[in-house]
Order: structure tokens, then C-alpha cells, then sequence
């Protein structure tokens, strides 16, 4: 795979460690009160502690933002070799008005063959509406008899009905723009590529390059955030999600520890097979997938391409709801 490297501020991580140092230094040889009792050592050491966790904390996340790689889409020649990819858009409650939007969009998602993209509806809601509206568009519809493991069960569900090699997971109110997939399944054509000269040059199998899991684009949004409109600064701020998506997850394409943000990802069906689907049992079932597929040994990257745009939480109760999560 083919990167580009857009920032790299290591010098600062070397002062920022440098300046600790000196600073740790001072704090314990000048600043513990140790003539004043144990008590008073205690608290000393206690508040000393937790500095040097918040520091350490600051460090990792420093070390992991200097330097920002941005994965190359590669060039796919043989428009044959894209393969079938299953669509899942997952809701609950949302409202038809938003789900038609994110259908019509999934609809105008170019491919050399839009007969290998099949779109589905998978409605834990169970609304007769939802299904009559799947079928006037022309999109697959999946429900269940229960909510069991809510949104991991939904997913789960669906891949046990489902049967591309690749599966794209999105929110109900991400609607996702034409070059969706082809700014993404083509680094799982070259990834596959690659293990098959390998294989041709009889490399063994275990010794072949790693395979990849997911690819996460980026979460954008088309309304305001609750900063933004609150403090009336559309023009002065950036939406709060954008340092997470064009910073913090760029930063992670180095160490292969990108986040799966459960929306706006494509996913290797093997992969997901090799876990046992999407982990249940836990409200951050897209983190905990996402860590479990690392674990077997597959790649995940982040890529900047903006893809689909969504809503953001627009009052305090649903920023909350979110943080929560």
C-alpha cells in the first residue's frame, strides 16, 4: 500500500518528554512535604501520581498525532476484479423521511457492476412502513422476530442472511456519496492482489502479507453541533468530530489500531467470520470488532476520503446519549 505521510511533529514529542522530565524532577525533589507529616506526604504523592498519569496519557496521544498517514487509494485497471458488497444500513427509530435519504444515496453509489451491490434495510423497529418503503425502492428488507444484542444482533443477523465477501455498515442517517465504494473496496483488491503474487512466488501461506479487515472513512456532518450552533460559531470551529476522524484516526494507520467507528466502515466478511461476527455483550460493539479483528492479525486503515455525511447530536441530550456510549 501505497502512503503519504501529511504531518510529522516529532521534535515537539521530544521537548514535551524533555520538559517532563525536568519538571518530574523538580516536583519530586522540591515539592513533596516531607517535614510535614505523613498526611501531608500522602497527599503530596497522591497528587504527584496523578500528574504524572494525566502526562503519560498526554504522551500517548501526542506520540500518536505527530504523524498523520494517509493510505494512497490504488488503481484498479480490471473493472472485473471489484467484487459483490453487501449495504447494511441498521435502524431502530429512525424516521422514514431520513431513512429514504440514506437509501436514495446508497442507490446512486457508483460501480463498474451495480448488480454486485445489494442494499439492505435492517429495521429492529419491525415497521410495516419501513418494509413498504424498502420495496418501493427496490432495496432487500431484514427484520426479527426479537432485539436480542440490539444493534451487534441486527448486524449479526443480517450476516447470516447475507453473502458478499465484503460488507459496508452504516447509520441510518448517513447518507453516502457516489465514489463510496469505489474510494474504498479498491484497497482490498490490491491487498488481495499482493497475497496472490506471493502466493505465485511460493511464498507459504503463514508468511504471507497481512490481510486486510476494515477501512474506515471518515464520519462527517451536514448540520451544525451543539458548540456550533450554540455559540453561534459555524464559520469560527470545526465540527467536534473532525479532529477524531482527520486526526486521531490518521495517527492510528501507523500502529494498526484504527477505531471502527461502526458507520462508514467496510469490513472483510472473512474477517468478521474469524471473530464471530460483531461482538455482543458490550454497547461499543463497533470498538470492540474493530479491536478483535486487529487481534487475529488483520490491517485496518483510515483513510481521509470523505465519503457520507450525517447527522450530529443537536441538543444536549443527545451529545450526552453519545458521550455515554
Amino acid at each position: 500500500m501505497e502512503t503519504k505521510k501529511i504531518r510529522s511533529h516529532r521534535k515537539w514529542l521530544l521537548f514535551y518528554v524533555l520538559f517532563s522530565t525536568v519538571y518530574f524532577i523538580w516536583r519530586i525533589f522540591f515539592t513533596i512535604p516531607i517535614g510535614y507529616g505523613w498526611f501531608s506526604i500522602s497527599c503530596g504523592l497522591i497528587l504527584l501520581i496523578v500528574e504524572l498519569l494525566g502526562m503519560s496519557e498526554f504522551f500517548i496521544h501526542f506520540l500518536n498525532v505527530t504523524k498523520l498517514i494517509v493510505p494512497v487509494k490504488p488503481e484498479v485497471v480490471d473493472k472485473e476484479l471489484y467484487p459483490h458488497v453487501d449495504v447494511y444500513i441498521a435502524t431502530y427509530n429512525e424516521p422514514e423521511e431520513l431513512l429514504y435519504k440514506t437509501i436514495i444515496g446508497c442507490k446512486n453509489i457508483a460501480y463498474p457492476d451495480l448488480s454486485k451491490v445489494h442494499i439492505y434495510i435492517l429495521d429492529d423497529g419491525h415497521r410495516p412502513s419501513v418494509k413498504q418503503l424498502a420495496k418501493h425502492l427496490g432495496v432487500h428488507y431484514i427484520s426479527r422476530v426479537d432485539n436480542e444484542h440490539a444493534k451487534a444482533g441486527n448486524l449479526n443477523h443480517a450476516l447470516s442472511l447475507t453473502t458478499s465477501p465484503y460488507v459496508v455498515t452504516l447509520d441510518a442517517d448517513m447518507i453516502p456519496m457516489k465514489h463510496f465504494l469505489l474510494e474504498s473496496i479498491p484497497f482490498f483488491i490490491e491487498n488481495e492482489q499482493k497475497r496472490q503474487l506471493e502466493r505465485e512466488r511460493g511464498i507459504e501461506e503463514k508468511n504471507l502479507s497481512q490481510k486486510l479487515g476494515f477501512i474506515q472513512l471518515p464520519q462527517v456532518f451536514y448540520n451544525l453541533d451543539i458548540f456550533q450552533y450554540y455559540l453561534f460559531s459555524e464559520d469560527r470551529i470545526l465540527n467536534e468530530q473532525d479532529y477524531f476522524y482527520r486526526d486521531i484516526q490518521l495517527g492510528k494507520n501507523e500502529s494498526n489500531s484504527v477505531i471502527y467507528g461502526g458507520s462508514n466502515t467496510i469490513l472483510s466478511r472473512e474477517a468478521l467470520n474469524e471473530i464471530g461476527g460483531f461482538v455482543t455483550g458490550i454497547i461499543t460493539e463497533d470498538i470492540a470488532t474493530g479491536m478483535l479483528i486487529q487481534s487475529k492479525g488483520y490491517l485496518s486503515y483510515a483513510v481521509d476520503s470523505i465519503q457520507a455525511s450525517g447527522l450530529s447530536p443537536h441538543d444536549l441530550e443527545g451529545i450526552l446519549k453519545q458521550r455515554n456510549r
